[in-house]
């Protein structure tokens, strides 16, 4: 079934501010807590559902839920190891509706009133899908009729959407992914009383040495060095000769240390992924402010799932060895990085 023609994608871009809480945007909160408009109680959308701000976010392994202004009445819905990514809706009956990211599989989490009794169910859409975002599409009372809850993620950088009214059981192309672009940072209804989304740039999610099409190599130590000097702006190593600065270097392979600069996130991230495309064999160390938190060995195309850690603002990588490296992703899932393009 295609989505019904005012849920469709504008012809014409017309961008505008969010309206609360979708201002909150990711970049400022982290992908562990989300904020939605909703009634003033659980299963009570007797005063509509612009009453009270609600937080949602996860506590260790506990999801919990309370209104902003009351805190410590907060419940948790549910428990679950390895869960990196959440997002909070309300349905029209004001019940919450989670999606969450759980060891890269997709999970949504709803009060499905088809059943006998009516009760939570949980679908789990699997992996290969990347940054999920829930949004209630208009709650003004005039429009509780045709409004609906929408999930939006990202799979082979487009955007796809699933509705309540449908179960959630269809899925339809929203739009592709703009250039350049990355997770979702925010979704809902913006003072334009239109849909919009919001995308961050690979840089505030994602450790890309080869930012600009410039990676960094093996250096051949069989000639005099001068000293290095790394590019603030790339991370691309430099090295000196007796002809000057070459990004380059011919002969035998020689083993290196290589630390990146520490890169500042806008907001604090927990990075469980790691993915390095490599010619050769090295070793890489991740560092989550300034703490060691893994080595990996790398030969060739190398993926591997780093330890869960607390949210850090700064990350860095360190490699050694003698491969050629192209690229070093950190990203919270696989699909996340796969689709950053």
């Amino acid at each position: 079934m295609p989505l019904e023609p005012h849920k469709l994608e504008s012809s014409t871009a017309c961008p505008a501010y969010f309206l609360r809480p979708d201002d909150r945007a990711r970049e400022e909160q982290g992908l562990l807590v989300d904020y939605e408009y909703g009634g003033v109680a659980i299963q009570d959308p007797s005063q509509g559902l612009r009453v009270r701000i609600w937080k949602l976010w996860v506590d260790v392994e506990d999801v919990r839920i309370a209104p902003l202004d009351a805190l410590g009445g907060a419940v948790t819905l549910f428990s679950g190891a390895g869960i990196t990514e959440v997002t909070l809706s309300f349905d029209n009956n004001m019940t919450p509706v989670i999606a969450y990211l759980q060891n890269d599989d997709l999970k949504l989490r709803w009060f499905d009133l088809s059943q006998s009794p009516p009760q939570y169910v949980t679908n789990n859409f699997g992996q290969g899908i990347a940054t999920p975002y829930l949004a209630f599409d208009d709650k003004r009372p005039q429009f509780i009729g045709t409004s609906d809850v929408m999930l939006f993620y990202v799979r082979d950088r487009k955007v796809w959407v699933r509705l309540l009214r449908e179960r959630w059981m269809v899925e339809s192309e929203w739009a592709d992914i703009p250039d350049h672009a990355g997770r979702i940072l925010a979704a809902g209804m913006s003072r334009g009383n239109r849909m919009q989304l919001k995308f961050a740039v690979p840089p505030d999610f994602m450790l890309d040495l080869e930012i600009g099409g410039m990676g960094f190599t093996r250096l051949d130590l069989g000639t005099a060095l001068y000293g290095g000097f790394t590019s603030s702006a790339t991370d691309q190593l430099f090295i000196g000769d007796d002809t000057g600065f070459s990004e380059f270097a011919a002969g035998d392979p020689a083993s290196y240390v290589w630390r990146s600069k520490d890169h500042f996130l806008r907001s604090p991230e927990a990075f469980s992924t790691l993915i390095v495309d490599a010619v050769g064999d090295a070793e890489i160390a991740v560092f989550a402010d300034g703490d060691l938190i893994a080595v990996v060995p790398v030969s060739g195309l190398t993926r591997a799932k780093l330890p869960s850690v607390a949210p850090a603002l700064r990350w860095a990588v360190e490699i050694i060895g003698t491969a050629v490296v192209r690229k070093v992703v950190l990203a919270c899932s696989f699909a996340e990085a796969q689709n950053a393009g």
